[in-house]
């Protein structure tokens, strides 16, 4: 129990990591992989949970996006 506490806090990190390293990248950066600087300005908002499958239920339609409606 207590290594899947610490895999899921160690994944979180890591999302937390590069969503603010993608928030450093230059324009020319973001141009290079295809990624506006609005659209990696939101995502580097985001909360590290969010899109991480954190409190993902298990039940959930796998068809469905992880992203709210305004962010799509």
């Amino acid at each position: 129990m207590f290594h899947a506490l610490f895999a899921r806090l160690t994944h979180l990190s890591q999302i937390h990591r590069s969503r603010r390293q993608l928030s450093r990248l230059t324009d020319d950066h973001l141009r290079d992989i295809g990624i506006c600087r609005h659209a990696a300005e939101l995502e580097a908002d985001r909360s590290p949970w969010e899109g991480s499958g954190f409190g993902k239920s298990r039940n959930a339609d796998p068809g469905a996006s992880n992203v709210p409606a305004f962010r799509r």
